[in-house]
């Protein structure tokens, strides 16, 4: 219970963010609006609050469950009219300015477009600042707003400061969300990250194998084998590779820890023996000696 409690106190907080970012553009109008927009998301981001359209992207790689999504997405709309009503009570300026974009909407293959689009940057943005850059969010959000795509917090929130409500417009927010976890899961896809995730699962299973002491026979090379390098960390062989000056074969491996970062060596090299005088206490006969790995 106190989980659920958390999460929908960090949706209200999302909303309550991206409403106050809302009520200034609507406010201050282009060209500050859109800049001092973007200032809610960061908000968001660095207070760690819940935001659906900050979240579902990374709904497979942060391995958020439906559940605590759902609860976001909701928390996130209703708070977000509640607050949108709240600003359109205390100031009329921006009821007709509200009154004026919601009139706009339609449901419309378009409009479905747009929002997909805006799935896309809001993604990207949040992905730039988890890699410790706020400049995909300073940026993103006014491109966003600047190209008329659609958001669907911001949207729920501006229909509230317009203070209307009718199930047509019910529909063109859940279109609006449909359209932005459809950009998210795809620019997700397209950055790679599906692939990314795959071999790292892979990375992760051959770490937690258990690596017999047996070495096995036979000195010729292996493709997608694990080898014990005579320092005692382990590698799997991706392939090999022609060096494009010396047309020399050269081995590519990736290391099965940290990073999993990718190597290269010659491959009689790789296959060469320890060098025993300058490592006397080494008792490994190889350089790399292949294990075998029980599931």
């Amino acid at each position: 219970m106190k989980k659920y409690l958390e999460i929908i106190v960090k949706g209200a907080g999302a909303a309550l963010l991206i409403g106050l970012g809302d009520y200034v553009l609507l406010k201050a109008g282009s060209p500050i609006g859109p800049v001092l927009f973007s200032f809610g998301l960061l908000g968001v981001c660095v207070l760690g609050l819940n935001l659906f359209t900050g979240k579902c992207g990374f709904l497979i790689e942060d391995k958020i469950r439906i559940l605590d999504l759902g609860l976001i997405l909701v928390s996130n709309l209703v708070f977000g009219y509640l607050f949108g009503a709240m600003f359109g009570l205390a100031d009329g300026e921006v009821v007709s300015a509200a009154a004026v974009k919601v009139g706009g909407w339609e449901l419309t293959l378009p409009f479905l477009i747009k929002a997909v689009l805006c799935g896309m940057i809001m993604y990207l943005a949040v992905k730039l600042y988890k890699k410790g850059t706020a400049l995909g969010v300073l940026i993103g959000v006014p491109l966003f707003i600047f190209a008329g795509m659609q958001h669907s917090i911001a949207n729920v929130i501006t229909l509230g400061v317009s203070l209307e409500f009718s199930l047509r417009l019910v529909l063109i927010i859940l279109l609006c969300v449909l359209g932005n976890f459809l950009g998210a899961i795809l620019a997700w896809f397209l950055s790679g990250e599906v692939f990314e995730r795959k071999e790292k699962s892979l990375r992760e299973v051959l770490e937690k194998a258990e690596v017999s002491g047996e070495v096995l026979e036979g000195r010729e090379l292996k493709i997608h084998r694990v080898y014990r390098h005579f320092k005692g960390k382990y590698y799997i062989v991706e392939g090999v590779a022609k060096g494009s000056e010396d047309l020399e074969d050269y081995v590519v491996y990736r290391q099965l820890y940290g990073d999993g970062g990718l190597y290269i060596r010659p491959k009689e090299m790789f296959l060469s023996e320890v060098d025993h005088k300058k490592y006397p206490k080494v008792k490994q006969k190889f350089r790399f000696e292949e294990r075998e790995v029980k599931e």
